[in-house]
């Protein structure tokens, strides 16, 4: 019987792929997730090392030349 519901000469050929996609695209998935935590884990930078200003005495980065908080010269 040719023409029946569902017949494929590569019925078995068919499955296979799809179940070979089964595994694929969930598996790749966790692949993307994993790689991109990895990759974010890995790019983080040390926080800049601070100083305090003079005049009001909150936290400034290195290199700054006026105070962001108050605007005195550091």
């Amino acid at each position: 019987m040719m023409g029946g519901f569902g017949y494929s000469p590569l019925g078995g050929l068919w499955m296979g792929f799809g179940m070979l996609l089964a595994w694929i695209i969930p598996l790749g998935i966790l692949f993307l997730v994993i790689y991109g935590a990895v990759r974010l884990a890995n790019r983080a930078d040390p926080p800049a090392p601070s100083q305090t200003c003079a005049n009001c005495g909150k936290s400034v980065q290195t290199g700054w030349k006026n105070c962001p908080h108050c605007g005195a010269p550091i």
